[in-house]
């Protein structure tokens, strides 16, 4: 039976957008690894039945956290007993408002905010500049060679890296790995646009809330934006190392710092041949 997008999705109360890489398809009759890597939102809201999955059914033992110091202080992580955990900040601090930290409110307060500061395009602006930015940034690029680093020393268990929302920031990290891997662009892409589908409930919530408050259609769907992902944020990505770099492989050897022999150690570590 195939690993279908939906078995991919950590059962998770109170952890948005989490899903495993494993299972999906890669170059050469490949797969990656089931409970291997998984991707999410912020921990902060994990229930106790939450941290149990993540520790005994998905053997969680690290765990990368992508967000800044304000969005780790407002909401930090619970620590789960047996996991290292590593905070990697992917967005330089000049890149504060981008990770939308709610700066102590509550949340009818924070998404009211938010409706008003990105009304007349402001979301998509900030979206559309952001991706490149995790290209062309000397931070980010040197954030995202740790990144790898660390992918390189994990052992055993399943690896977890997440930001707030796990779209943008994971969404990146997910699409190099998998594109490193060996993955064709289509499955890339799918696994990026997934999230609109497992964050669907929560994003009408969140727009119809916003509805009963009183704010503007306009707002509302500048929120509807900037909880949603599109194709053409990840693919200003690849536009950007085509530029910068001359290509994907050079973007990879060169300022990932992944050479031939890191590559077969991540095919090692995270791949296997594909099952039926």
């Amino acid at each position: 039976m195939k690993y279908s997008d939906e078995r991919r999705i950590l059962p998770l109360n109170g952890v948005a957008n989490a899903r495993d890489l494993g299972g999906l398809p890669l170059s050469a009759g490949r797969e990656m690894k089931k409970g291997c890597l998984i991707r999410a939102g912020r921990l902060s809201d994990m229930t106790e039945q939450d941290l149990h999955i993540l520790e005994k059914e998905w053997r969680v033992t690290e765990i990368i956290d992508l967000r800044n110091d304000q969005e780790i202080a407002e909401h930090p992580d619970p620590r789960l007993p047996h996991a290292a955990f590593h905070h990697l900040p992917l967005l330089p601090g000049e890149a504060a408002g981008i990770s939308r930290e709610d700066c102590g409110e509550n949340l009818e307060n924070h998404i009211l905010r938010l409706a008003n500061r990105y009304r007349g395009g402001a979301a998509e602006r900030l979206l559309r500049r952001m991706y490149p930015d995790m290209i062309e940034n000397a931070f980010c690029i040197k954030r995202l060679r740790d990144f790898f680093q660390l992918l390189l020393a994990h052992e055993t268990g399943a690896l977890l890296f997440h930001c707030t929302s796990g779209k943008d920031r994971t969404g990146l990290c997910s699409a190099l790995i998998l594109r490193i891997l060996g993955a064709s662009w289509e499955t890339v892409l799918a696994d990026y646009l997934f999230t609109n589908y497992q964050v669907q409930a929560y994003r009408e919530e969140l727009c119809q809330r916003l509805r009963l408050m009183g704010a503007e259609e306009e707002a509302v769907q500048q929120i509807h934006i900037l909880e949603s992902v599109r194709a053409e944020y990840l693919e200003s990505c690849m536009t950007a190392i085509e530029k910068l770099y001359g290509s994907f492989a050079l973007f990879v050897s060169g300022p990932l710092g992944i050479d031939r022999e890191a590559r077969r150690k991540l095919e090692e570590k995270y791949t296997c041949q594909a099952t039926n």
